[in-house]
Order: structure tokens, then sequence, then C-alpha cells
């Protein structure tokens, strides 16, 4: 991925089984600062990809794994496969 990229994140648990956010990558090489939160040794990573939101949470009943695939859209990381015109805007016009 590069700066300036769009990604859609997928979130998978008890309530939701939806694409639910249209971010942009906004570093390639950024530092985790999330060691609060490890439950076990934390291993720094200077080498992460910083994302930001860039579109309102989507909320909707659309965006699921069927109609993903409906339109040739993998739930699973897509890369280095980047999504068609015609893929793309379906997916904008949830957001």
């Amino acid at each position: 991925m590069e700066v300036g990229d769009i990604v859609y994140l997928f979130i998978s648990d008890k309530i939701h089984d939806r694409v639910m956010y249209r971010m942009e990558v906004a570093s390639t090489h950024s530092t985790r600062d999330d060691a609060k939160y490890w439950k076990v040794k934390f291993e720094p990573d200077n080498d992460c990809f910083k994302f930001q939101n860039i579109s309102p949470v989507y909320t909707g009943k659309h965006l699921n794994r069927q109609e993903l695939e409906e339109h040739g859209i993998s739930r699973h990381i897509q890369r280095p496969k980047r999504l068609n015109q015609e893929q793309a805007d379906w997916l904008e016009k949830y957001f």
C-alpha cells in the first residue's frame, strides 16, 4: 500500500459482519503506539501502516460477506489485487 490509497475495513464480530470503514493510508512507516493494550510482551514495530478514517462509519445492513462476493470482492485482504472501477463505485456509494 502507498500513502493516499483507499482501504475498506471489514469488521467481523458477534454484532457486525460487514465493511464499516473507508480509510486512507496516511503513512507507511509509522511506529506502533499500542503497548498498553498488549497482554503479552510488547514487540516494538516501526514499520506499520497508519490509516485515517475519511468517511462516517457505515452502520447499515449492506456490505456483508454475501454482497461483497456477489460483486467479486473477497472479505479477505485484497493485496495485491485492486478493486476495479465498478467495485470501487459500488462500495463508495455507501460512504
